[in-house]
Formats: structure tokens, sequence, C-alpha cells
């Protein structure tokens, strides 16, 4: 969905609008599938008869129904200070549902992230809400996290209520004075005292000063483990379950040789070769995959590397909002109690990742510009040795 905020010149009104730009091109071929299905017996109306009306017309309405909703469909959000509301509305070529909420009775703006599954894919969607007095509303939502965190700041410094971005699996509140604020100016403000901090007994951080800032290197290697076993479980699926029905089929004699040809082409290919390729390359990636942080009073960059590609995320110094450290999925006392089992033993670095696994965890930077994460994959010592780091440095 294509989300963006109407730049105005009234300072009583802010506007966003959804829909419109990839996600109409995207439904003209259905829009024109639809049609040319619905009006093919038009220009061939002796050779369908009522049964061929009948099964025309409803397929091509679907199609046409779909494609239509894609093409035309919009909505956008309305706030007004005159109005005293903020109003979400829907539109096919004319406006069809429309909310009204009462600025007075929003409390808040939230920001969330949504994991939508289907039989084949998932999704990932930045819902935007307003906890208002009477409940919850939600208002728009974009694939695009930036895009949705710069509507939904508009929106609640324009109403002047909290922010609050639980898009990292834990909540980030921020009251609306501080919304344009950068982290220093609010460490500054606050007179918060950031003291150097202690490092671990063992740190597996590589740390130096060079001229570009404060250099951390983390160590080698991504998530292995969730990256393993995808693998393990696909050569598992292949071997006991698609090849033996590859086989059943492929041995039948009524079948002609060129489609068995066919059958088995597709078959070793898109049910074989190429999930095969893309879970060895996920599993390269994580085998070379290097994170390199330099952080100085100016700015914040994360460098990654993997599989002979690298990319590279900065943040300047005075555009850095929020620098969040998630909750550790394991505690203390739990890194203490691995270590006594053994330092470096496979086993309990095994056991480290699999209770990792599907949980929040690492550093967030952000801005209204670029956002990151990092260091998801250390122990929760150096993950807190990490951000006090990094946190002095930028804000120093």
């Amino acid at each position: 969905m294509t989300m963006k905020v109407l730049p105005s010149r009234d300072p009583n009104l802010f506007q966003v609008r959804t829909g419109g730009g990839c996600v109409s091109l995207f439904g003209l071929p259905f829009l024109l599938v639809g049609l040319g299905v619905m009006f093919s017996p038009l220009f061939a109306p002796e050779s369908s008869g009522p049964s061929g009306l009948i099964g025309t017309i409803p397929f091509g309405l679907i199609f046409a129904a779909v494609g239509g909703a894609l093409v035309f469909g919009r909505g956008g959000i309305d706030a007004d200070r005159r109005r005293g509301e903020v109003v979400r509305w829907w539109s096919a070529i004319v406006r069809v549902k429309s909310m009204a909420i009462p600025l007075a009775e929003v409390r808040q703006v939230t920001v969330t992230k949504e994991v939508r599954k289907g039989k084949n894919s998932s999704v990932t969607v930045y819902p935007i809400y307003l906890e208002a007095t009477d409940g919850q509303k939600k208002l728009v939502e974009d694939q695009d996290y930036q895009t949705t965190r710069r509507a939904a700041e508009g929106l609640a410094r324009f109403i002047g209520v909290p922010l609050s971005d639980s898009s990292t699996g834990q909540a980030a509140l921020r009251q609306a004075d501080e919304l344009n604020e950068c982290l220093r100016d609010r460490v500054r403000r606050r007179g918060e005292r950031i003291e150097s901090p202690s490092a671990p007994l063992r740190t597996e951080l590589k740390i130096r000063q060079e001229a570009e800032g404060l250099t951390i290197e983390l160590p080698q290697g991504g998530n292995l483990l969730s990256a393993l076993v995808p693998v393990l479980l696909f050569g598992a699926v292949f071997v006991f379950f698609l090849l033996p029905i590859g086989q059943l089929i492929l041995s039948d004699d009524s079948m002609p040789y060129e489609m068995k040809l066919i059958f088995g082409g597709f078959f070793s290919f898109f049910l074989g070769l190429l999930p095969l390729l893309l879970l060895v390359f996920r599993l390269l990636r994580a085998l070379t995959f290097r994170v390199r942080v330099v952080v100085d009073g100016r700015k914040l960059r994360v460098e990654q590397a993997f599989s002979g590609s690298k990319k590279a995320v900065e943040i300047p110094a005075d555009e850095l909002e929020e620098l969040e450290l998630a909750d550790p999925p394991v505690s203390m006392e739990q890194v203490e109690e691995f270590r006594r089992l053994g330092q470096g033993n496979i086993r309990v670095k095994l056991m480290m990742r699999i209770i990792r696994m599907g949980k929040p965890s690492g550093i967030t930077a952000r801005s209204d510009k670029a956002s990151v994460t990092f260091g998801e994959n250390l122990n929760p010592e150096d993950q807190a040795y990490l951000y006090a780091l990094v946190k002095q440095a930028v804000t120093g």
C-alpha cells in the first residue's frame, strides 16, 4: 500500500493519503481481464448461449471488482483542528465509508508491527492506531516502516499527544514535544550522566579507537541455527515426501514421455533446486555475516557484510531520535548458569540460540529517515555493553 503525508500550508490541517501508485498498476490487469471476459459475449454472441453467460459474467465480475478496487481504491486521514476531529475515509471513485474521532478524545498514537501469513508467503505491515477514550481505532498501515513512522509522528505532533512505537517488540513512548528531539538533546535536557561502561569479564566485541570514530566489530556469523534448521527440514521433506511422490508419478506408464519431461523439469527446478539454492544462500549469509559499528559525536554507522555484499546505514547524531535495547531473551542468571556448564561449549551455544529464536533482541537505532537493528546474536552482557558504548559516544 502506498501512503504519503500531504504537504499543507494550513497549520490547522494534517492529511495522509493511501492507495494509487504501484497498487493501481498491479490492479489494472485484473480490471482489464475482468471487463474483457464480461463483454466477450457481445463480440461473439453466436458462440455463447445462456450457459456461457452464466459462467463468464460472474467470473469476469470477480476479476473486475478486485481490479477496480485496486485501481480506484483510495483512503486517507484528515485531521482538522477547526472541526475538532480526525476523519478516516475510504473511497472508490466516490467516498464509500468514513469514521470520525473527536480530537479531544484522542489520548495517544500507536505504531505496531504485524506479520500476516498466507499459504505461501507472509507480509509485514506497520499499522497506525489512535488510542481514544472509547477504545483503539485503526487508521492506516503501510509495509514501509519509515513511511509509517513519519505519518505517525506528524499526526501525534499535530494532535499534541504521545507516540508509542512497539514495532521492535517493546513499546518506546515519546511525548509530543520530544518527537523531533534527537537523543543527544534529550539526554542533555534531562541532565542524564552517561558514564563509561565497564567491560564484561568475557566479551566477544573487538573495540578500538580510529580516526573515523569508535569502531566496534561484532563476532562473525549470524543466527546459524535459524538458517540451518530450514535446510535440514527441506532435505527431510524432499527425500521422504516429495521425491517418492515424483517417482510415483513418473513411473506411470500411461503418461506420455513429453509430459514426463515437462513434469520432471518443473518438479526438479521449482520443488527441488530453487528452494535448495535459496536456503543455501541464507545459510551462506549466516556463516559470512559480519557487523561493524562506527560511532562518535557526529554519527552512528552500522556496516553489514555477507556473501561478498555490503550494506551500511548511517544516522547523523543530530537526527538520531531513538536508541533502544530490547529486553534480553535470557537473564544474566541464566547466562552465568550456562557458563558454569562450560564456556565455549557447543551445547551451551546451541541452547542460547534456541532460546533467542522468535524473540525480539538487539539494539535498534531510529531516525525519521532510517532505522537499523544490530547485535541480535550477542549475549545479554555484550548487548548491554555495546548499547552503553554507543549511547555514550553518540551523546557525548
